[in-house]
């Protein structure tokens, strides 16, 4: 079975980087993007223990639900608090990185500028989720 890890970030040329990345770097993984971040908790309320992903990867600064938000409500819930997740964002502000971290973030990642920069995001990544 296939390593599971959720993606979500508001910006599709974010995702397809991701995507790309990974395809480039030859991890097999089971990958599910979330544009909508306020829609990932009810997603998950649908599964059971077993189907959570190994890895939530968000951006920071999205609309409506941000990714402190976002991380709050996992940390903070007793059913997700166990998923490891890791924050990536544009932002290389240490007081964003140490807010995240104190929320619970796993890993704070400052956010590559282009597809040779996701290796090294996709390499950290792959540290967090074991099986990959």
């Amino acid at each position: 079975m296939l390593p599971k890890i959720f993606i979500v970030d508001d910006d599709i040329d974010e995702l397809v980087f991701y995507y790309n990345a990974f395809e480039k770097e030859d991890f097999k993984v089971d990958l599910s993007f979330f544009r909508n971040p306020e829609g990932l908790i009810p997603h998950l309320d649908g599964l059971q223990p077993n189907e959570f992903p190994n890895l939530i990867v968000s951006d920071l600064n999205m609309p409506k639900l941000t990714g402190y938000q976002l991380l709050n409500n996992l940390k903070s819930s007793n059913r997700y608090k166990n998923i490891p997740v890791i924050i990536c964002s544009t932002s290389d502000d240490a007081a964003n990185s140490a807010q995240c971290k104190n929320l619970g973030a796993d890993e704070y990642i400052v956010k590559p500028f282009d597809l040779c920069g996701y290796k090294h995001v996709v390499e950290t990544l792959a540290k967090h989720c074991p099986r990959l």
